[in-house]
């Protein structure tokens, strides 16, 4: 008897599914919304066009890494796995127990994985909890020599655009100086004359 998998938006497609090797992702996640935006991450990745990725995914909980058999068989499973997603909704930091599993785990991963990616809500990027969980995600991602992908804080995107802003504001005072002296120049070009 064959059985057709029903389509909820998640399940890769059938091209997908004939592409070879799968995508193993290793998702540790806070809770189960977190989970699912991990999910929906993962396979809006691999269904890029020209792409025809498939994915294995590795669910573990926050609360089962800080077990000890459960972060053991956790750590095995990202011995096998080729993306580690580390989501979480919170604002405060990383259980320490959850960070320590990451730390570990990437220090034996003798370069099996080829990324890390901190999934945290842009605004919870930015608090001071978070920051610092991003940060010690990152070293140990590097120190791993493994690519480390996170999201700028919603912060530090509004005070770049901010100093954008700014830097126009100033900018247009000169711009309409320029137009009463040279009212016949177009916009993108501006001929001097000789005086």
């Amino acid at each position: 008897m064959r059985t057709q998998p029903i389509n909820d938006g998640m399940s890769m497609d059938q091209e997908a599914v004939d592409a070879g090797p799968p995508l193993r992702t290793l998702i540790a996640y806070e809770d189960l919304v977190a989970g699912l935006r991990a999910m929906s991450l993962l396979n809006t990745v691999c269904r890029q066009p020209g792409t025809a990725l498939k994915s294995q995914v590795l669910p573990w909980s926050f609360e089962l890494l800080a077990e000890p058999d459960w972060g053991r068989s956790a750590a095995r499973d990202a011995t096998k796995a080729d993306l580690l997603i580390i989501t979480t909704r919170s604002h405060r930091p990383l259980p320490s127990a959850v960070l320590q599993w990451v730390q570990a785990t990437l220090s034996r991963s003798h370069g099996n994985l080829a990324a890390v990616v901190a999934l945290f809500e842009p605004e919870a990027a930015g608090e001071p909890g978070a920051r610092a969980s991003l940060e010690a995600l990152k070293t140990a991602a590097l120190n791993a020599g493994i690519t480390y992908l996170a999201p700028t804080p919603r912060r530090e995107i509004e005070t770049v655009l901010e100093g954008i802003h700014r830097r126009a504001a100033r900018a247009l005072p000169l711009n309409q100086q320029l137009a009463k002296h040279y009212p016949s120049a177009s916009r993108n070009q501006l001929t001097l004359q000789p005086s």
